[in-house]
C-alpha cells in the first residue's frame, strides 16, 4: 500500500493578502509593491505549473532555485535578481510570522547581474551636443 502524505496549512498564495497588508503598514513604495506582489504571484504560478508544494511550510530551497533558473531561462538576470528579493521578503516575513519554522532561502545566494555599461557617446556625437546648446550671442 502506497502512502500518500496530506500536505496542509496555508498557501503561498492564500498568505499574499496578509504580506500585502504587512508591505502597506511598511509604507512601501507603489512599484515596490507591484513587483513584490507580482514575483508572489508568478512563483505560486510556477509552482502550481510544476506540481510542486504550494503549502508555504513545504516550500524548499530547490523549489526556489528551480523558479530562479527558469526565470533566468526567459527573462534578463536583472528580473531573475527582483524576484529574488521578492521571495527573500516574503520568507522573511512568512517567518517572522510563524507561518514556517525554517526560511527555505537560508544561505542562498541572489543570481548573479552583469554589469551593462551604458553606451558611450562618440567624440563626433559630443561635439554635435555641444555644438547644440553652445550660448549664442545676439547682435
Amino acid at each position: 500500500m502506497v502512502s500518500t502524505r496530506v500536505l496542509s496549512g496555508p498557501t503561498v498564495g492564500e498568505l499574499a493578502p496578509s504580506w500585502r497588508l504587512a508591505l502597506d503598514a511598511q509604507n512601501k513604495a507603489t512599484k515596490t509593491l507591484e513587483a513584490y506582489l507580482a514575483s508572489l504571484d508568478q512563483f505560486v504560478r510556477f509552482l502550481s505549473s510544476k506540481g510542486m508544494p504550494q503549502q508555504v511550510a513545504h516550500v524548499r530551497r530547490g523549489h526556489i532555485e528551480a523558479y530562479i533558473a527558469h526565470v533566468l531561462s526567459v527573462a534578463k538576470p536583472s528580473m531573475a535578481s527582483v524576484r529574488y528579493r521578492a521571495l527573500q521578503q516574503f520568507f522573511k516575513w512568512a517567518l517572522k510570522e510563524g507561518e514556517i519554522s525554517v526560511a527555505p532561502m537560508l544561505n542562498m545566494k541572489p543570481p548573479k547581474v552583469p554589469e551593462d555599461p551604458p553606451t558611450m557617446l562618440t567624440e563626433d556625437q559630443i561635439r554635435a551636443l555641444f555644438s547644440l546648446i553652445r550660448p549664442r550671442i545676439l547682435v
